[in-house]
């Protein structure tokens, strides 16, 4: 990362605000130039190919100058490519309106390199292999570089997700293949489950891959990842009829975005060409204003699971993105799930009896056992703990037990009156008892204990205290 690169824009800058041959200070994150590149037919230097940067969403050219905006009164620039070349003995990543200093007669180079690898005389960019390259951020530094060839001449090539067209060179990936998964990616590396299409945060707000707009549809996948845009769920002031949001991948990160007038019915041309063409370095994705959240640096293929963070102040005595602030209270709980997938432990999703004091409890209710189950994971041991309580809880687990005994319970007091045709405690009540298994909590096993309830009445202290052995031997 090279927080003050020096950006020159052309004489032929269209884009209001960029003044011809002026020099503007931009935050350079290298990852933001990650994708294809293409060797360019028409040229060499110093006989080697040069190879030319594509876009984001589809491998294939930026287009030209972008239609006029009247959202932004100006058209956008276009997105001039960075370039990997070969250049005085080394293979070198540039790009000719970003210079190491204000004063381009400093650099004596003639390369205007910003990565360059080491010393080699190769004729072939990719037997440089992966490694240490040098790279500017204001001083040399060193950083790791990796490539592969972006063609294929077998599916293993593809990951075994798609088919190689061996005409094209090109992956074609497989679409619901199996587990109804759709593979993305030049080699089709990404995986995005159907339940994963549709992802929800915390907060309740969704976003999907599959929501139609007028503008390009090629916004869905960027840096070789899908892209989400946003559905429901927000708190009414950042809603607007003419504006967008979208939750996009960049380089390493992924971002949420805000798109000012995407929605306007006079900049479809705009806002279609600038998903087309979308480009995380030239957009200055990281401003605040354009960008609402970060994630934390991430190679996964969908948000889930990550951590996310709002930008706070900005400032030399801040870090090259500012103040980020976390938007949920645990490191590593992520910020997004999948709507598809049961994330949370449930607990009497069919009603509970709020004022209920659990037997044996610390006088806890059962009331405030459903919000605390929800933060916990289905398929841990403390969901498998609470989830023992729902027989003291669950209103449809009372009203049966109720109805087998004729037994009416007075949700008032915990105290319950019996006919006397079903006065037994309702040990595994209409259920089958594992008889082998032992429980070493209460010094017995479960055949012990279906005796020993036969004996007890219900509602009782003894009989409320063996209950929670059901979840063990009822089957």
């Amino acid at each position: 990362m090279w927080e003050e690169a020096y950006v020159k824009w052309p004489e032929d800058s269209v884009q209001l605000g960029l003044v011809p041959g002026t020099v503007k200070e931009m935050m350079l994150v290298y990852s933001w130039f990650n994708g294809v590149y293409v060797i360019d037919g028409s040229r060499t230097n110093e006989g080697r190919p040069i190879y030319v940067e594509q876009k984001k969403t589809d491998g294939t050219p930026f287009d030209g100058d972008s239609p006029f905006s009247k959202t932004f009164n100006t058209p956008m620039n276009r997105i001039v490519p960075a370039e990997i070349k070969y250049c005085d003995g080394h293979w070198v990543f540039t790009h000719e309106y970003i210079s190491k200093s204000r004063v381009e007669e400093l650099d004596e180079s003639n390369c205007n390199w910003l990565l360059r690898s080491p010393e080699t005389d190769t004729y072939d960019f990719l037997e440089v292999g992966d490694g240490k390259w040098e790279i500017w951020a204001g001083v040399i530094s060193e950083t790791t570089v990796s490539s592969k060839c972006n063609l294929c001449e077998n599916d293993s090539d593809c990951n075994l997700n798609g088919d190689c067209n061996l005409d094209t060179g090109k992956c074609e990936c497989h679409d619901h293949l199996g587990d109804n998964i759709t593979f993305i990616g030049t080699h089709c590396e990404v995986r995005v489950k159907d339940q994963c299409r549709t992802i929800i945060s915390e907060e309740g707000d969704r976003w999907s891959i599959d929501v139609a707009r007028n503008y390009s549809s090629d916004l869905f996948e960027s840096y070789s990842r899908p892209t989400y845009i946003y559905v429901d769920g927000l708190p009414e002031d950042v809603e607007t009829e003419s504006d967008d949001l979208a939750l996009l991948y960049s380089g390493n990160r992924w971002f949420t975005v805000f798109m000012r007038g995407a929605q306007r019915s006079d900049d479809v041309a705009y806002w279609d060409w600038q998903t087309a063409n979308y480009h995380a370095f030239w957009s200055e994705v990281y401003k605040p204003g354009t960008t609402l959240l970060i994630s934390d640096p991430t190679t996964l293929s969908t948000p889930v699971g990550v951590d996310f963070y709002s930008l706070g102040e900005q400032g030399h005595q801040y870090g090259p993105f500012g103040v980020l602030n976390p938007i949920h209270n645990v490191s590593g709980q992520g910020a997004y799930r999948c709507e598809g997938i049961e994330s949370i432990c449930s607990f009497c999703p069919g009603g509970v009896i709020d004022d209920f004091v659990i037997p044996g409890s610390d006088n806890v209710t059962c009331g405030v056992l459903p919000p605390y189950a929800s933060t916990l994971d289905p398929q841990s041991s403390q969901c498998t703990e609470v989830q023992l309580a729902e027989q003291f809880c669950c209103s449809s687990i009372i009203n049966e037990i109720s109805a087998v005994s004729n037994t009416t319970l007075d949700t008032d007091t915990g105290n319950s009156t019996a006919t006397p045709s079903g006065t037994a405690c309702p040990f595994c009540l209409d259920k089958s008892i594992d008889k082998s298994i032992t429980i070493p909590e209460f010094d017995t096993n479960c055949a012990e204990l279906e005796v020993y309830a036969s004996s007890l009445n219900v509602n009782t202290d003894p009989c409320n205290e063996i209950l929670p052995a059901e979840a063990i031997c009822c089957v």
